[in-house]
């Protein structure tokens, strides 16, 4: 439900406001913390939409979700991939090629405010889950 919130949030605001990934960086941040394999489709999904949404030329983005998603899947089993320096790694070299593709300027502002946004929220997300799991026991 978290994940959902945000995520719908975060393709709101980028799709209208912003031209920071925050869809990627929200992405990328549960493809850390639940490690599943199923965010492949929902990258997919939620990329489609957002091209829609910024009039992009259809399936860039959810190739490049699908094809960093993999990437970030494919490292979790050779290193530690919940550290923080991981999540500072893959989402700052993520917002850098994304916004390479955009054509975006201030690509090194936008990919240090990208990393700086997925600590936050990766942080928010630890500490709402650690709170549900300690009101459960």
């Amino acid at each position: 439900m978290f994940f959902l919130l945000f995520l719908l949030l975060a393709l709101l605001i980028e799709g209208s406001a912003t031209t920071l990934p925050l869809t990627f960086i929200v992405l990328i941040v549960y493809t850390i913390l639940k490690r599943d394999e199923r965010i492949l489709i929902v990258g997919f999904i939620v990329g489609l939409i957002l091209d829609i949404l910024t009039l992009n030329t259809l399936g860039i983005t959810s190739l490049f979700f699908v094809l960093f998603l993999s990437l970030v899947l494919l490292y979790e089993k050779k290193l530690e991939i919940t550290s923080i320096y991981y999540l500072v790694l893959f989402s700052f070299s993520g917002a850098l090629v994304n916004s390479y593709l955009k054509h975006s300027d201030n690509l090194l502002l936008i990919s240090t405010l990208s990393a700086f946004i997925a600590v936050l929220i990766f942080k928010t997300a630890v500490s709402i889950n650690s709170k549900s799991q300690w009101q459960k026991e």
